[in-house]
């Protein structure tokens, strides 16, 4: 699948990202998918790929979802890209309560 709006960083083909497990609960909170960002090992090796959505001038990421590591349900979210002001979460409960959280505001 190729990204309609990559990383400004390193385009990259993405793995599919609706088949994570927070994907649906982003977009019903009227997050939509912005592009996929690989995060390389110190050894300059891919090892993951970070799936980006946002909401005005809210981002939220999720790492790549795998059958091989499917406890991975972490997430960072940011409120601005200037703010500096991150959440870090694991796990759709703690997502469905940030997300009502910023609902909120």
């Amino acid at each position: 699948m190729n990204i309609k709006n990559p990383s400004s960083s390193q385009p990259i083909t993405a793995p599919d990202h609706t088949s994570h497990p927070l994907h649906e609960t982003l977009v019903k909170a009227g997050f939509a998918y912005s592009h996929t960002t690989p995060i390389g090992a110190i050894d300059g090796q891919s090892f993951n790929d970070w799936h980006s959505y946002r909401r005005g001038e809210r981002a939220i990421s999720v790492p790549h979802y795998s059958e091989i590591h499917p406890g991975n349900l972490a997430f960072r979210a940011k409120s601005s890209c200037g703010s500096g002001r991150e959440t870090i979460g694991k796990g759709l409960d703690r997502l469905a309560t940030y997300l009502k959280n910023i609902a909120r505001r």
